[in-house]
């Protein structure tokens, strides 16, 4: 998870507990253990591990305060956190959900707090593209953020950016409106983060694809390779984080028939994500298709049959 979310997650959950003292943690109880090996497992991105351990510091918080507590609401956002990290969409919405009914409880439909984790939720329908969902839960969360006099602004345009997002992709990329609002973003963003900060990153890519999805490729080239040196930088050159920006240009050069330039680019993001996600990792599946659609333009047809045999294997297994 970003540390956006990480950092909203808590103040949210600190903010619960402070307007409830009586509900304040029991030190040294049972639970605590188990969470805080969650939390270990969790630095290291030992995501697996982490979810075992928070899945049983709930079971005992559980025990100790009931099944509907507010003090459970701190756990189950770390319980979604991992899932998602998992790609455990389902699981992570599960938890997301149940955490929200708890605080809206005890706080009301209407807090402002609430919108933290409801734009949790429409990240989560998103990446299962449930489009209307995760456009009501971020509308939800944006007007709960401009009804609040304490509104972070940076808050505020992360929730109108993700409403761009969604809207850019049930409109298909068409609404001239949509590159404003990424230009906007971005031009926020230079103004109050360093040049090479990842947020920046981020928000070129979101103006480079909507440029690449009208085949302004002129226009999201620089743009990528922009975000590829931000990555790279603050990364490293062999960070998952710089293989996402590979494939991008990759997938921009393959649009160009720039074949012989996006080659290298594709093995270069494979040979990152099997070493840093595992060979099965569905980040692997993505990069073995796509590689596989350059091997099929350039007439290597039984190679790209076994690239795309690979990625089957993968798709077949249960995700990581």
């Amino acid at each position: 998870m970003t540390a956006v979310i990480k950092t909203l997650r808590s103040f949210s959950a600190a903010m619960v507990l402070g307007l409830l003292p009586v509900f304040a943690f029991t030190q040294g109880a049972t639970w605590e253990t188990f969470w805080e090996a969650g939390k270990q497992a969790d630095a290291r991105s030992d995501w697996p591990e982490a979810e075992t351990q928070y899945r049983v510091a709930l079971v005992e918080a559980e025990k100790q305060w009931g099944e509907k507590d507010i003090r459970l609401c701190p756990i189950l956002q770390s319980l979604a956190e991992v899932c998602l990290a998992q790609r455990k969409y389902s699981k992570a919405e599960s938890h997301y959900r149940r955490a929200m009914a708890l605080e809206e409880s005890i706080l009301g439909p209407n807090h402002p707090n609430l919108a933290v984790i409801l734009t949790d939720l429409a990240m989560i329908c998103k990446a299962q593209k449930k489009w209307a969902e995760a456009k009501a839960f971020q509308q939800r969360a944006l007007a709960l953020q401009q009804q609040s006099k304490a509104a972070n602004p940076d808050d505020v345009a992360a929730s109108q950016a993700g409403l761009a997002d969604l809207d850019m992709i049930q409109r298909k990329y068409s609404d001239p409106e949509l590159e404003a609002h990424y230009q906007l973003t971005l031009k926020n963003l230079e103004k109050t983060r360093p040049a090479d900060h990842p947020e920046i990153a981020d928000a070129l890519d979101k103006l480079a694809e909507y440029y690449l999805a009208q085949n302004r490729c002129a226009e999201a080239e620089p743009l990528f390779r922009r975000a590829l040196a931000i990555r790279e930088k603050t990364y490293g050159p062999d960070s998952c984080q710089a293989a996402k920006s590979l494939m991008d240009i990759a997938d921009l050069c393959l649009v160009q028939n720039r074949f012989q330039e996006a080659e290298p680019l594709y093995k270069r993001c494979l040979k990152i994500r099997e070493k840093g996600l595992g060979k099965y990792h569905p980040e692997v599946a993505t990069t073995l298709e796509h590689y596989a659609s350059l091997m099929k333009k350039t007439g290597r047809v039984p190679q790209a049959g076994e690239l795309e045999a690979r990625a089957r294997v993968i798709r077949a297994k249960k995700n990581p």
